[in-house]
């Protein structure tokens, strides 16, 4: 039997799901699907919220035996590779996915619900004096990390405008519908979802670079970026 070791990436670090989704879980089930032995994983019990529920939604649908355990070392996928759309699994796992949330969820897509996140829960790229605009969205979310997983999952499911800064919340674009869009603001050419291959999920994922400057510096809202946003939902 094949044991897979399915572990938080950084486990001094607060979270950071995209990580977990893109270096860890999406190359397990990648390995489950292309190898025809028998396997079980094996998850780690400091797992959170976030991963542990995203985890066992695919434990459920393939029918994998697991357990949980404590362990201390990082378990290293073969022909790894942050592209994941190299992966001929890359349209069928994404698919699985969506099919098991819509069953779980009954979460309806709505065309014109505008939700905007400022990161103002973190330490870095946040999106500053925006009180000008928020009240043209029907949802503002000012702490992420509070949301539970089956929080964050409905508000992704019904957006269909989603303005934000780059960040590791965006890996919550695989439970979007097709038709949405997201606005990422940044002020570096530097996206995880074109990296990772996830952007081409939806209808838009535009990465706006509001100036040249340190990845992790906070952005102030100017006119310029008010325009841009405005244009962008309406």
């Amino acid at each position: 039997m094949q044991l897979l070791y399915i572990q938080t990436c950084w486990i001094n670090h607060n979270v950071n799901i995209a990580h977990f989704l893109h270096d860890i879980l999406f190359n397990a089930i990648d390995f489950y699907l292309n190898n025809n032995i028998e396997i079980k994983f094996i998850l780690s019990n400091k797992l959170r919220e976030w991963e542990r529920c995203i985890t066992l939604l695919f434990i459920e649908y393939f029918n994998i035996d697991y357990s949980i355990q404590e362990f201390n070392f990082m378990h290293e996928f073969k022909n790894k590779n942050r592209n994941l759309t190299i992966s001929k699994n890359y349209s069928k796992i994404f698919n699985i996915l969506k099919e098991i949330i819509s069953k779980k969820y009954n979460i309806n897509y709505d065309n014109n619900h505008k939700v905007l996140y400022g990161r103002s829960d973190c330490n870095s790229r946040k999106l500053l004096n925006t009180n000008n605009i928020i009240n043209k969205f029907d949802l503002i979310i000012d702490d992420m990390s509070k949301l539970s997983f089956e929080e964050q999952v409905k508000i992704f499911m019904k957006t269909s405008h989603f303005v934000t800064t780059e960040g590791a919340h965006l890996t919550n674009i695989i439970f979007m519908n097709k038709n949405a869009q997201i606005l990422d603001i940044c002020n570096t050419y530097n996206s995880w979802q074109k990296m990772f291959g996830t952007s081409n999920l939806i209808k838009h994922f535009e990465l706006f670079i509001n100036k040249s400057g340190n990845f992790n510096d906070n952005i102030i809202m100017n006119n310029n970026l008010e325009n841009k946003i405005l244009n962008f939902i309406k």
